[in-house]
């Protein structure tokens, strides 16, 4: 609507008499120009939303909370602050969560407190450049096999024929052939594991004791006592952190009393697995 223009004021002999009807009319063309305002408007007026420019369109895209209105783009939430979205379950054994975004993070925390005076809790939390850096970090799969891809590891059986046998003595003995081989990608403990599945001895209280080496270095020991001149044995620990590169795994072992024998053939052979581990 254009400006409205007073066409009249009263003037000559009719000023005296008619000047409060000419401020009347000064006051009405004020509000109608420009000057009208919630006061203004009729309570419940039922203005036609097509009568305000953009307001049917600008409704149209708006989305509704009970998701019954499609609408084109994204929901955007810009803040000064940290921007967050708090969703509230009133359902029995409903929780009350917070999304926010917290210096180029986003984090998913729930409140441990009430709903007036929340007391949040980080339990999620999503890094910009996907590289988790603390326990409740969520790693891709990608990030998760790049880490685990590399590991190293190794197997050695031992094959040779005859038999491996050693007599009560002080000193340990190196098993033949009986080595694996690995390169670890990184500063990491492996798992080492032995299964000698067929120990005989001809003292039936004997007690046979046997040695992991890494590079000619111990890492690992433990023993075991043969009943009935025959046993069956495992062995399976976590090294301490060995620096990256190679190394070669070898088992030796001793016996306190009468002779010992190893099966190294048939169905009974010993084996030996090795396993870098990702930490």
């Amino acid at each position: 609507m254009p400006i409205i223009v007073k066409p009249f004021t009263f003037t000559g002999s009719l000023t005296p008499l008619l000047s409060w009807l000419d401020a009347d009319l000064d006051a009405l063309y004020t509000i109608i120009n420009n000057g009208l305002d919630d006061a203004n408007i009729k309570t419940n007026a039922g203005i036609q939303q097509s009568k305000i420019a953009g307001l049917v369109q600008s409704l149209s895209s708006v989305p509704t909370l009970d998701g019954t209105r499609a609408y084109v783009g994204n929901i955007w939430a810009r803040s000064n602050g940290a921007a967050a979205l708090r969703l509230t379950g009133l359902e029995t054994n409903g929780k009350d969560f917070l999304f926010a975004e917290s210096v180029g993070e986003l984090i998913i925390m729930a409140n441990d407190g009430t709903e007036s005076v929340p007391s949040w809790r980080t339990i999620y939390g999503f890094r910009h450049n996907g590289i988790p850096s603390s326990g409740r970090d969520v790693a891709t799969k990608d990030y998760v096999d790049d880490r685990t891809s590399d590991l190293g590891i190794a197997e050695a059986a031992f094959t040779a024929s005859p038999d491996f046998t050693v007599a009560a003595s002080g000193s340990f003995a190196t098993v033949p052939g009986f080595s694996a081989g690995i390169v670890l990608s990184g500063n990491h403990r492996v798992r080492v594991h032995t299964q000698l599945s067929g120990i005989s001895s001809t003292d039936p209280n004997a007690v046979v004791a046997f040695l992991i080496s890494a590079n000619g270095a111990v890492i690992g020991a433990s023993q075991i006592e043969v009943k009935a001149a025959a046993g069956f044995a495992t062995h399976s620990f976590f090294s301490d952190v060995l620096v990256a590169g190679g190394y070669t795994f070898t088992l030796q072992w001793k016996t306190d009393a009468g002779t010992a024998t190893m099966r190294a053939s048939g169905d009974a052979q010993a084996r030996m697995q090795i396993e870098e581990m990702s930490q």
